[in-house]
């Protein structure tokens, strides 16, 4: 990225008046930057090496209830 970072996106994003949904799907998850990015406004943090398929699962129940509520 020029001119920021991806925690620069997720503190913007997280100041948003619309409810946003960010997901950080990355090999580089370590503790620390697992905590920095949902303390910068990430809802959900995945390490693409061992939880794929968890964020896959996440992505689709969060998927499947906006389209429920959307329907009615």
């Amino acid at each position: 990225m020029t001119g920021g970072s991806g925690l620069d996106v997720l503190a913007g994003l997280a100041r948003s008046s619309r409810p946003i949904i960010t997901i950080v799907l990355t090999n580089y998850s370590s503790a620390v930057i697992r905590e920095t990015c949902l303390s910068a406004g990430a809802n959900y943090f995945f390490d693409k090496t061992s939880e794929f398929d968890l964020a896959r699962n996440v992505i689709e129940s969060i998927a499947h209830a906006r389209a429920a509520s959307a329907a009615g």
